[in-house]
């Protein structure tokens, strides 16, 4: 049995043999990453799929993917593990299975390698400039990635907290269930290529601006967020939205991930 579709952004075949997770970019005749995306993000976004039908937890990953990351998305990396994440070495792909690569052709949509160079470097001058907002330690971003990533909530006397904050309360305890990730739209505004932040100053003006949204999770708490780089929907109010893995912003030469958010 085949099944694919466009999920969580990107081009997702799945069968009997595992999964072909693939960028709907393509430069010439490779795939080729949108401005936000990498092997991670694909990664993240192919055992998700995987997962709606199995429960598979543990992967053999590459050092294309950040294991943190993965780790903080709720997957672990295994070198023993039965199951294999495999990226191509030239194109924006990989193939999850238990045994050796496997490909399926899907039609991308074009990208100019223009564009995608000033993206890449870009993001590599981003990481090396000094920050202007507020400065992240990656001791913070580390302890709270998992509820950025994963969407870990607290629960106080019956109401939900994302994120989950330090309450000098007796009944504060963090709650072990996911937040769905998913909402709608309460309130948007698209900054100005030269009214970005520091931390996306280079990227906004080949982006064309950046844009974000106040989201009313559908579990009730709210969150401002980025829209994803790639969003091809009208950004409206009462618009549905899921929540993805993207890369965020730059930092000491490091990428930050983080969900953004796709308009459906």
């Amino acid at each position: 049995m085949t099944n694919s579709a466009i999920f969580e952004g990107y081009f997702i075949l799945h069968n009997d043999n595992g999964i072909i997770a693939k960028s709907r970019f393509i430069d010439g005749d490779i795939h080729a990453f949108g401005p936000d995306s990498d092997y991670t993000t694909l990664a993240v976004s192919a055992v998700n799929k995987i997962n709606l039908t199995k429960d598979i937890r543990e992967f053999a990953m590459d050092g294309n993917i950040d294991a943190d990351v993965m780790q903080a998305s709720g997957y672990l990396s295994n070198k023993e593990a039965e199951w294999k994440i495999i990226c191509h070495p030239k194109s924006a792909e990989l193939c999850i299975t238990k045994d050796s690569y496997w490909d399926y052709q899907f039609d991308g949509f074009p990208i100019e390698s223009d564009f995608i160079k000033s993206i890449q470097d870009a993001w590599i001058e981003e990481g090396v400039s000094v920050s202007q907002g507020a400065y992240v330690s990656d001791q913070t971003y580390t302890i709270s990635s998992e509820a950025r990533i994963k969407m870990t909530s607290q629960k106080i006397d019956g109401e939900i907290f994302w994120p989950p904050r330090e309450f000098p309360h007796k009944s504060s305890e963090i709650s072990e269930t996911q937040l769905t990730k998913a909402g709608s739209v309460e309130s948007w505004t698209t900054l100005a290529a030269g009214g970005a932040p520091s931390e996306f100053s280079i990227r906004a003006p080949i982006l064309g601006g950046i844009s974000t949204v106040l989201v009313r999770l559908n579990d009730g708490p709210k969150g401002v967020f980025l829209v994803v780089d790639d969003n091809d929907d009208e950004i409206r109010i009462g618009a549905n939205v899921k929540l993805v893995l993207r890369k965020i912003y730059a930092q000491n030469n490091i990428v930050r991930y983080g969900l953004k958010a796709i308009i459906q």
